[in-house]
């Protein structure tokens, strides 16, 4: 119980490693339907260069990608 009181404090005051992490993780990100074409791109570039061309995101994103390209 006081490891969470502890977290939670810090997380109020703003300090320590777990208030940064709370507000990276909290951020919402876009719906692919809303990307701009600029936005698509750099995204696959980014998986490309991970090698993540097997994820479904990574699919999805080439999906999207084709539509705006019609």
């Amino acid at each position: 119980m006081s490891e969470e009181t502890e977290i939670k404090e810090e997380t109020k005051n703003g300090s320590g490693e777990n208030a940064s992490e709370n507000t990276t993780a909290g951020k919402k990100k876009k719906k692919i339907n809303k990307l701009s074409p600029e936005e698509i791109n750099e995204r696959i570039d980014n998986m490309e260069k991970n090698n993540l061309i097997q994820s479904k995101y990574y699919k999805h994103l080439l999906q999207r990608k084709n539509e705006l390209t019609r």
